[in-house]
C-alpha cells in the first residue's frame, strides 16, 4: 500500500513564515520555519527565501532538494540542521531541510518567502519585537502567534517561551493563539485624533457575534506591548454593537501620537467559545 497525492501550486498565504532565528547563538545557524496554512499538498522545490538590500530583493537562495509539506505541516529550512536538533529539544525530527539561506541581520531585516517569482510572504522583523525583559536574544527565536494574523506586524509575533528552550522548530508554536470565528471586531475608522475638534475625536469599536452570551474586554497597548487604557472589562456585550475610546490613557492622560494595538477578548458563559482580536490603528496630532 502507499499513497499518493499532487502537489499543487500555492498563492499568497497558503504559506506563511511561522518561526524566525535571525541572531544564532556561536556556530549555530539562521534558520527560519515556515507553516502550510492551506488544504494543499505543496513541493517546496524550488521555493526560495530572500532578503531586502539597496532598495531591492536581494540574495535569493533557492531549496534545491525536493520536500513535500503537507496541510498544517511545518518545514524548518536552514544550512545547519542537526545544530538545530541538537539545541532545541522541542524540534521534530523529520521537519528540516538542509538549504542555503540569505543573510539575515541580528537587529532587523526581511525575510521573503518566494515560489515561482511570486512572494508568498514576507515578514519585517525587528529585535525589538523580542520580550523586552530578555538579557539577550541571542540563540531565541520569534514566533508567529497567529498563522492567519499580519505576517509584518509586531503584535503578531514574540520570544518562543523559555520552558521549551526558546525555539519550536517543527512544531507548534508555544506562542501559538489562533482566532476563533465566532466572533470579530472592526473600528469605524483606524485613525484617532482627540483634539475635541469634532473630527475623530473618539475611537469607535464595533463588534458581532454569532451567538449571544459573551463577556468581553477592549484594551489597548502601545508599539512595545504596553498596556495603555483598559477600555472595557468583563462586560456583556450583545450579539453586535459598539463602543467608543476617548484617547484618555489609565493614569489620566492623553494619549500620544503614534501606532497601537487594540486586542479585544471575549468568552462565551454558556458555550466556552473564545475571541482574541487585534487590530493596528493609529492616533494622529496636528502639527
Amino acid at each position: 500500500s502507499g499513497v499518493f497525492a499532487l502537489p499543487e501550486g500555492a498563492v499568497e498565504g497558503d504559506v506563511v513564515i511561522n518561526e524566525i532565528l535571525f541572531n544564532p547563538i556561536t556556530g549555530g545557524s539562521d534558520w527560519i520555519e515556515v507553516y502550510n496554512n492551506s488544504s494543499k499538498l505543496i513541493d517546496l522545490h524550488g521555493w526560495s527565501f530572500a532578503n531586502f538590500e539597496n532598495d531591492t530583493i536581494s540574495h535569493q537562495q533557492d531549496i534545491k532538494d525536493h520536500f513535500l509539506l503537507y496541510p498544517q505541516n511545518y518545514a524548518v529550512i536552514s544550512e545547519d540542521t542537526a545544530h538545530i536538533i541538537q539545541q532545541f529539544s522541542a524540534a521534530i525530527p523529520g521537519s528540516f531541510v538542509q538549504s542555503n539561506l540569505p543573510s539575515y541581520s541580528n537587529d532587523n531585516g526581511t525575510v521573503y518567502l518566494i515560489s515561482n517569482g511570486a512572494v508568498i510572504d514576507v515578514v519585517g522583523y525587528s529585535e525589538d519585537w523580542h520580550f523586552e525583559l530578555l538579557d539577550d536574544n541571542e540563540g531565541k527565536s520569534l514566533e508567529r502567534i497567529d498563522p492567519n494574523g499580519e505576517s509584518g506586524h509586531s503584535s503578531n509575533w514574540h520570544t518562543a517561551a523559555e520552558p521549551i528552550g526558546f525555539g519550536t522548530p517543527g512544531a507548534q508554536n508555544s506562542q501559538y493563539l489562533s482566532a476563533l470565528e465566532t466572533g470579530n471586531f472592526f473600528f469605524t475608522s483606524e485613525t484617532l485624533s482627540p483634539d475635541n475638534d469634532g473630527y475623530e475625536d473618539v475611537l469607535q469599536i464595533n463588534y458581532e457575534f454569532t451567538a449571544p452570551g459573551f463577556v468581553g474586554a477592549f484594551t489597548v497597548y502601545d508599539d512595545r506591548g504596553r498596556k495603555i487604557a483598559s477600555v472595557i472589562q468583563s462586560e456583556l456585550l450583545g450579539v453586535d454593537g459598539s463602543f467608543t475610546w476617548d484617547g484618555i490613557t489609565d493614569d489620566g492622560t492623553k494619549v500620544s501620537v503614534g501606532t497601537y494595538i487594540g486586542v479585544f477578548e471575549a468568552f462565551n458563559i454558556e458555550g466556552g467559545e473564545v475571541v482574541l482580536r487585534r487590530k493596528a490603528f493609529v492616533v494622529a496630532g496636528k502639527l
